[in-house]
């Protein structure tokens, strides 16, 4: 249904203009599914095009949350998918009574108020709203893009929504004195997304039981609650703290339900002390015996050095990182950062926290104390040094770049960026001047230019104290910045490859032993790990924790999911294809499945971006052979088709015999 802006009815998805006042009804965007006001010519959320033509080609249709087979003749739906979504229900609570004793104005600015602000929280932890549904709005967290903390999302989004819903309820209850509540539910599991053809528009949907289950979540959570199913919970157990589970009788489903109410974010601890119990680090020697060697090297000779560690999602790099910390916790100060990929966070938000870590800047400060704390650290850190430079200016603008002075005028600062750099490297500078310091940034990848660049100039500016810069980043951030730290004289980039086999024996028995599995299972999962330990580690859980699973964990699924997402249409079209033939392809059976004509510069793609390898030998003399880095990346891929498109991608052409073999058995 589509919710009326101008009387509030409600109106079948095929309508372009309210049934009840005739006005224009919002449009939903094709590409992204995002609500847009009548009348937007494009999306204000990803830009495309509302009424864009139907495309003339296959290739030229496919997107990178779109499914790789074209419009059946005759057939309303037009693109399927199969995809792991997390779905947020909400609703207030008492909204029937309250219509009936208010104007119906009233009732359109009380809903107008209620929409905006639940709509800016789904958009700020980048989901999408699906429907407005009277007085509940129905939000997906992973399609028609997924990410890898979908659930994490989905869940922060219900508290943010009940953390708005207590503002707006004190402005209904001074202006119409009524009380406004909110139920959140939120569940993930697998749902069909697709594009129908409606009355001559796209309309972007998905169905399955989780949506329906989100619901009724929704409907059994107390009013001012975020209850959420297991399956959420599970995904995001380790950033949002859980009540005790309990169980509950839903519509529609047999026997009890167990559900859990999300309580709030889990600060991420900065003291190594505690972060609970590691398994001991394996495989890593030597990447950590070389940061020891850089940390002794600049703390002897009072150069800096500036370290990226580079590696897959998965791979270990905080693991890594969080050894060597432990390693020198009593030789420098420590400070930390990391960059968010959503939320209404700055582009400096990692600065920000470097800079409340250094001076104990709290949440509950506020904002006179705040920049008296800023202030009194810079002015003591510059008076340490025999420089000229004018701590009030230095905070002016520290205060400013991290957004802990939001008053002042950013316009004018930002003209000249240079100074505010040079601010941050003068700060920085002066505290490595008083004791040797250590900064670890996290998650680069995610960090915006404006970072970047000052990330990069500080770390060649800074002279003659003993500081060391870690960043953690995955190698998409090569593909934004491809020279990344050659203007940098102390730089060294150190890149961590998966486990090898031994290695990754080694883990996985240290891991089920301190779940208590048998070694029976030590094989299957080491396979499935290929060296990646997050996989390992998820793998185990599962089945150490849920007994078992029938399909990829959700966590890897989620991960895996994302990264798909990421590729560009072509490159995402061609690994699905690839999945459907096997763990082992060849550039001929996907020219035979109707890959693109530039296939070849696709794989080549996909091989540098550590998803496929290249086979030195293969079967079919004159087709080079590729196979997939890990099975479990053919497995989200395949698993991403529609069970009816994943025969006839199979039965589209006829393929070569040994070709069909090798489907047949993938």
């Amino acid at each position: 249904m589509i919710f009326c802006s101008h009387c509030g009815q409600q109106n079948p998805q095929s309508n372009r203009f309210c049934g009840q006042c005739g006005n224009p009804l919002p449009s939903t965007c094709p590409s992204c599914g995002a609500a847009n006001p009548a009348g937007n010519r494009f999306c204000g959320t990803c830009g495309s095009a509302l009424s864009a033509p139907a495309p003339s080609s296959i290739d030229a249709a496919l997107s990178p949350q779109q499914s790789i087979l074209s419009e059946s003749a005759g057939s309303n739906l037009i693109e399927r998918e199969r995809r792991l979504v997390t779905v947020l229900f909400c609703d207030l609570v008492g909204f029937t009574p309250l219509s009936e004793r208010l104007d119906p104005e009233d009732v359109r600015e009380i809903q107008s108020m209620y929409f905006g602000r639940m709509s800016k929280e789904i958009r700020n932890f980048g989901g999408t709203v699906e429907k407005y549904i009277g007085d509940a709005v129905l939000a997906m967290f992973g399609v028609p893009v997924a990410h890898e903390d979908d659930a994490v999302r989905a869940i922060r989004c219900g508290l943010g929504m009940q953390a708005a819903i207590t503002s707006i309820a004190a402005d209904v209850g001074k202006q119409w004195e009524v009380e406004l509540a909110l139920r959140v539910g939120v569940n993930t599991g697998e749902v069909v997304s697709g594009k129908w053809e409606v009355a001559g528009r796209k309309e972007y949907d998905v169905s399955g039981d989780a949506v329906n289950t989100a619901a009724r979540l929704q409907t059994a959570a107390a009013p001012g609650e975020v209850l959420v199913g297991e399956e959420t919970m599970w995904l995001a157990r380790k950033a949002i703290r859980f009540s005790e589970r309990r169980e509950v009788t839903l519509k529609g489903k047999a026997g009890v339900v167990p559900v859990y109410a999300a309580l709030e974010l889990m600060e991420k601890s900065t003291k190594r002390g505690e972060r609970g119990p590691r398994t001991a680090l394996v495989g890593r020697n030597d990447e950590l015996a070389l940061l020891k060697s850089m940390w002794a090297k600049v703390a002897r000779e009072e150069r800096p050095h500036f370290v990226t560690v580079l590696g897959e999602p998965g791979i270990g790099k905080s693991r890594l990182v969080a050894e060597f910390e432990g390693s020198v916790l009593n030789e420098a100060l420590m400070l930390h950062g990391r960059c968010l990929p959503y939320g209404e966070v700055l582009g400096y938000w990692a600065l920000a926290e470097i800079l409340k870590e250094a001076t104990g800047i709290t949440a509950t400060d506020d904002r006179e104390t705040t920049y008296r704390k800023l202030g009194d650290l810079v002015a003591k850190m510059i008076g340490q040094t025999e420089a000229v430079w004018d701590p009030l200016e230095i905070t002016r603008h520290l205060a400013l770049l991290s957004g802990l002075d939001i008053d002042m005028n950013q316009s004018v600062a930002l003209a000249d960026q240079r100074a505010l750099h040079v601010s941050v490297r003068r700060f920085i500078e002066a505290l490595a001047h008083s004791q040797p310091l250590i900064v670890l940034l996290e998650d680069l990848h995610w960090a915006d230019d404006a970072l970047l660049d000052l990330i990069e100039f500080m770390a060649a500016h800074v002279h003659d104290v003993p500081l060391l810069i870690v960043v953690q980043a995955r190698p998409e951030l090569l593909e934004k910045r491809p020279a990344w730290g050659r203007g940098v004289r102390g730089f060294t980039s150190l890149s961590l490859e998966p486990l090898d086999e031994g290695h990754g024996h080694e883990l996985v028995l240290q891991l089920c032993k301190e779940h208590g599995l048998s070694e029976e299972v030590i094989q299957r999962i080491g396979r499935g790990a290929a060296g990646n330990p997050l996989f390992a580690e998820e793998l185990v859980a599962t089945i150490a924790e849920r007994g078992g699973t029938t399909g990829v964990p959700s966590a890897i699924k989620a991960l895996i999911s994302a990264r798909l997402d990421a590729l560009p249409p072509e490159e995402r079209r061609a690994i699905q294809l690839a999945a459907v033939i096997g763990k082992v392809f060849w550039e001929g059976g996907l020219r035979a499945l109707g890959a693109s004509s530039e296939v070849n510069t696709h794989l080549e793609a996909l091989e540098q971006k550590d998803l496929l390898r290249i086979q030195p030998r293969s079967q079919f003399r004159g087709d080079q052979e590729y196979a997939f880095k890990h099975d479990l990346i053919r497995d989200v891929a395949y698993e991403m088709l529609s069970r009816a498109d994943r025969p006839g991608v199979c039965s589209t052409v006829a393929l070569p015999t040994g070709l069909r073999r090798s489907v047949a058995s993938g």
